[in-house]
């Protein structure tokens, strides 16, 4: 079993061997990735007897993020160790750019909604929703057009399309029902992001 972590302690990799004794590593990966407290740590899979393609096969299905045969050159384990390391600290980084955006998409009075990159709303819009009354749903793919006043609809859809076929800057003043029903001139701005 592995040791447990001391007090404050938090481990960045772990590697282990597949097959010992008392320890099965495909339950125990699977139980790792399981766990939101270890999920992201990444699992290392070392193995002098069980390296066919179906065990490699295997121990990436349940959830390690590579597999290396015993005995290993030292250099090709710490050449993987870092890869590993690196992805996992791109993807915190991520997350907390996603985090501080969501903040402070929150945190100011604007209406502020994301569309994937076909210019389609796929996700909660909570500011959207506030503002227009209109749902998930409603708003789901080009549906938030339909918050658009009918006289101003086909200019806005208009420059909208052009704006994310050409991934461009997208800008147009028009009117915008409330949750009320009621209908406030608006200016609405969207911007690519690249990549």
């Amino acid at each position: 079993r592995e040791p447990v972590p001391l007090p404050g302690q938090q481990r960045d990799l772990v590697v282990p061997d597949v097959n010992l004794l008392d320890f099965d590593g495909f339950e125990e990966c699977r139980r790792h990735k399981a766990d939101p407290a270890t999920a992201g740590i990444p699992i290392l899979y070392l193995s002098a007897l069980y390296y066919d393609l179906e065990h490699r096969i295997r121990g990436l299905e349940v959830g390690a993020d590579a597999y290396l045969k015993q005995p290993v050159e030292p250099r090709e384990l710490v050449a993987t160790a870092h890869a590993l390391l690196r992805a996992r600290y791109v993807e915190r980084a991520v997350r907390q750019s996603e985090e501080r955006f969501r903040c402070l998409v929150q945190a100011i009075s604007q209406v502020v909604w994301t569309t994937d990159p076909h210019g389609e709303v796929v996700a909660e819009q909570p500011s959207w929703t506030a503002f227009t009354g209109q749902g998930t749903e409603e708003a789901r793919g080009r549906g938030w057009l339909e918050a658009v006043h009918p006289d101003d609809r086909g200019r806005v859809a208009a420059l909208w399309y052009s704006a994310v076929a050409d991934a461009s800057t997208y800008e147009a003043e028009y009117r915008l029902r409330r949750a009320d029903g009621g209908y406030r001139s608006v200016a609405g701005r969207g911007v690519p992001v690249k990549e």
